[in-house]
């Protein structure tokens, strides 16, 4: 904040994230890197890993029993069973980001963010700029994971050298913004050598020539608004005619209610005694709000339980208990209940904070200490990025509609 070329730097780095698409261009940028040991981030990837399989074996298990009432209890419509249809996950776990928040006894797990929903894996321009500028902190070989964004796809990609790769969104998402579709498609072009085509779920082809492998922007939630829209790209998947790289299975992963479900399992001893102590060390305490469980869930107190809609993204839908009165809280319990939407319980979190330094889109420069939440790429069980957000005005909720400040991670 004191140099003379502070201001320059600051512009720099918001520039570069506008490019590699980490920023938007109302966010606030980080100036102060988050540093990181790289030991502990090469271990937590790989328990990270291991959660992933325990979350993927709870949602097959559940399926086998009764997929429908899988479904119905992470908040999804009856139709939804019709779409997915006999769910049988792959060996490939999904691509994605984790987010997490480092509390006084370690990592816990925020969410799961995997498939075409998952943003911000490119900041080497950031990174670049910090090389240069920089000698208190440098990157040492492999500190920023792969040379190349989406490289833990490469798992999923089509084994054919000559497979046509496409990238799809929906069809009014990519007219309003198609800048999700260009980047996913650049990535993908670095890390195979071939350009993909672009096109809107509406346009993909279903003939002799249709695409070997599909990179979907959209969602299940997306496929039960428009089903359709949807219906030709549904039963291509279904009979192989394409391959997909982020099948709409994915939406699963990222319902909240899943973290609920494993603590669910674990209690019930269902296979998995030798991952409980994985599951409680990072996943907090989460519960489904439900008529049967909620007298348990009001004998907590609200100061230390988040309530959270299982399908909400971006902050919303996202209570606080210690914001709010007991009367309100029991209301909001009630009324979650009632909800067709799912919602879950969480303990809360609260994050170690660092001293941090932010820079505002008007210019403004923010000095403050904050609990940074940390989102983590993983190649199977390797390391593979990450980037920081950071609340510049102590908000609870850290994300980009509460204008967090977004950076880059240095490992030491």
């Amino acid at each position: 904040m004191e140099a003379d070329d502070a201001e320059e730097f600051a512009e720099e780095l918001r520039l570069a994230g506008l490019h590699d698409r980490l920023l938007s261009p109302e966010d606030n940028v980080l100036l102060t890197p988050v540093i990181l040991a790289a030991d502990d981030m090469a271990d937590l990837s790989s328990r990270l890993h291991r959660l992933t399989v325990v979350m993927q074996r709870v949602l097959q298990n559940l399926a086998n029993d009764n997929t429908p009432a899988l479904l119905r209890r992470l908040g999804y419509p009856p139709e939804a069973a019709a779409l997915l249809g006999p769910l049988s996950l792959p060996a490939n776990l999904p691509f994605g980001r984790w987010d997490l928040l480092q509390d006084a006894k370690g990592w816990k797990v925020l969410e799961l963010n995997v498939g075409g929903a998952t943003g911000g894996q490119d900041d080497r321009l950031m990174q670049a700029i910090y090389d240069r500028r920089t000698t208190d902190h440098p990157r040492i070989p492999g500190s920023t994971g792969n040379s190349a964004p989406f490289s833990a796809l490469a798992q999923l990609l089509p084994e054919s050298a000559e497979g046509r790769l496409v990238v799809v969104d929906d069809d009014d998402e990519l007219a309003a913004s198609p800048l999700s579709a260009q980047f996913a498609a650049r990535s993908l072009c670095a890390l195979t050598g071939r350009m993909p085509d672009i096109l809107p779920v509406s346009a993909l082809p279903m003939d002799k020539v249709a695409p070997f492998g599909v990179f979907e922007l959209f969602t299940l939630r997306d496929c039960l608004a428009r089903p359709e829209r949807y219906s030709a790209y549904l039963t291509a998947t279904a009979t192989g005619t394409i391959g997909s790289m982020n099948p709409i299975w994915n939406d699963l992963f990222m319902n909240k209610g899943l973290m609920a479900l494993v603590h669910e399992e674990v209690a019930a001893g269902r296979k998995l005694e030798s991952e409980a102590s994985l599951v409680h060390a990072l996943i907090p305490w989460t519960a489904l709000v439900e008529a049967s469980n909620l007298d348990l869930i009001l004998s907590r107190p609200k100061e230390a339980l988040v309530l959270k809609a299982a399908n909400g993204y971006g902050g919303k839908d996202v209570h606080c208990g210690w914001t709010l009165s007991q009367s309100i809280w029991e209301k909001s319990l009630i009324k979650a209940v009632q909800e067709a939407d799912t919602f879950v319980v969480q303990e809360r979190v609260i994050g170690q904070k660092i001293p941090v330094v932010g820079m505002t889109p008007r210019g403004d420069f923010i000095e403050t200490d904050a609990a940074p939440v940390i989102g983590i790429f993983c190649d199977s069980a390797l390391y593979a990025g990450a980037f920081a957000r950071a609340s510049l005005t102590g908000h609870a909720i850290v994300n980009a509609h509460n204008k967090a400040a977004v950076g880059v991670v240095r490992l030491s």
